[in-house]
């Protein structure tokens, strides 16, 4: 199992600490046991888990064991489990948008336009004064050989 869920099932578990023992008791005893075996639980973490569930900053794997634990055990009616259900179909959809913009295969060559009163950069702007510092000692040097070279 990739690290990113063990320690994202310890945070899980972390938060179940705070939330009601009824709610934790719809939990099957299974799916618990498995998250105790599995987690890796950080103790260094900074998260208030006594605020609620929307205002704690989760991992991904966090939110996604978290939503499967809303959907399969805390959702009571169908009505719950549905409204759940699209939630997570907005937020696909959302995900997919994204996707569909950042990696379009007719966008992929055209090229950004640019700001006009954004400057480019010359080659001039990129040498610096230790640059030119630099530079100024080795043409001294080069020509400095070439006229002992001719003086002798």
């Amino acid at each position: 199992m990739r690290g990113e869920y063990k320690s994202a099932m310890g945070e899980v578990i972390e938060y179940l600490k705070y939330v009601p023992q009824e709610e934790k008791d719809r939990i099957s005893p299974k799916f618990m046991e498995y998250l105790n075996e599995n987690a890796i639980i950080n103790e260094n973490t900074q998260k208030d888990y006594s605020k609620p569930m929307y205002e704690i900053d989760f991992s991904p794997e966090a939110k996604n064991i978290l939503m499967f634990i809303a959907y399969k055990y805390w959702a009571q009616s169908e009505e719950e489990k549905q409204k759940l259900m699209q939630i997570l179909d907005a937020n696909e959809e959302k995900y997919q948008e994204e996707l569909k913009e950042k990696y379009n295969p007719d966008n992929m060559f055209k090229t950004e336009e640019k700001d006009p009163d954004e400057e480019e950069l010359t080659t001039k702007d990129l040498i610096t004064e230790q640059d030119a510092k630099k530079s100024r000692s080795i043409i001294y040097r080069i020509t400095r050989f070439f006229r002992n070279l001719f003086k002798r």
